[in-house]
């Protein structure tokens, strides 16, 4: 069974060596290619690694973390892997722990693991309140939507089986996390986290994410897009009811208050919110019904797709 470990990097100097050197080790006993995705660094990072004799593929120009892994899904389809693990290259994760991510692929109980922080079981050291409420929103909003509870959806140290690689199409250049995994779930993959120990080094910012603003607007349009290409009723369908809800709830305050007074005066502006978010929601429930069409058609071209994969790439 071949097992690719691809590493993400991108100004990684300080550490892209230590963590080749660990994870080797780590992984004497099933002996995996290791390659690291050199994502355009301008620092000294594609002189080490070759200089050590580490395997690398290099990016030319960066659009972002979302394009490594497009590129790496696209070496590890063509070069025949059969398992896919993905490890940041800034030494955060702890390569021993690969072993726990790799086992559920290999016993057949899972088509991703992902390495969960926040899970019982895992160790989580020095990182900051504002990234920990972050994921834990993050986790929650996207559970509520795939109705199942996930403790981590940006953890970026996963393995995958060659089927669930074949399966995914994400298209976002900036990041893929959240995008990987509602898209494999909306497909019903088999998805299983793992417990795995992290330590976030205080003196190091993130090569890969300049801000961290940035990262959740954009990650809220990733999700977002996800939603409407996949289950466009969930967000319609929801902000439709909401819309009937305030109708209802206007309209029986302001039939009571004619009955009462005879008379609508003065809260006219309740009727006409009335009106008005009946009109509303019947435009998102049109539009609702309309993407979900396209959404089907989406689901039925990437199955072609999948199956076209599978009959060229396939082992």
């Amino acid at each position: 069974m071949k097992i690719l470990v691809a590493i993400p990097s991108h100004n990684e100097q300080d550490s892209i060596l230590e963590v080749v050197r660990n994870i080797t080790k780590e992984t004497e006993g099933f002996s995996p290619a290791i390659v690291v995705f050199d994502d355009a660094s301008k620092d000294q990072t594609p002189f080490l690694l070759k200089e050590n004799g580490v395997m690398s593929f290099r990016i030319k120009k960066s659009f972002g973390l979302g394009n490594v892994f497009s590129e790496i899904t696209k070496y590890f389809i063509q070069k025949e892997f059969d398992i896919l693990v993905t490890i940041d290259g800034d030494g955060q994760f702890d390569p021993k722990d690969m072993a726990s991510i790799i086992k559920p692929i290999i016993d057949g109980d899972a088509d991703m693991v992902t390495g969960s922080r926040f899970i019982i079981g895992s160790t989580t050291r020095n990182i900051s309140h504002l990234k920990y409420l972050g994921n834990k929103l993050g986790a929650k909003y996207i559970s509520s939507i795939l109705k199942h509870k996930y403790h981590d959806v940006t953890c970026g140290f996963r393995a995958y089986t060659r089927d669930a690689i074949l399966r995914l199409h994400t298209f976002s250049d900036f990041t893929y996390t959240q995008e990987v995994f509602l898209n494999l779930a909306f497909k019903k993959l088999a998805i299983k986290e793992v417990p795995i120990n992290t330590v976030y080094f205080k003196e190091r910012k993130s090569k890969m994410v300049k801000s961290i603003f940035t990262y959740i607007v954009k990650s809220l349009k990733i999700i977002l897009k996800s939603i409407i290409t996949y289950s466009p009723m969930k967000l319609f369908g929801s902000l439709g009811t909401l819309s009937f809800l305030l109708t209802l709830v206007s309209g029986v305050f302001i039939f009571f208050w004619d009955q009462s007074t005879g008379g609508v005066t003065p809260f006219k502006w309740v009727g006409v919110t009335a009106i008005a978010s009946l009109i509303v929601g019947v435009i998102l429930y049109s539009v609702g019904i309309l993407l979900q069409v396209t959404s089907r058609l989406q689901i039925t071209a990437e199955e072609q797709l999948y199956l076209i994969k599978k009959n060229i790439y396939g082992k």
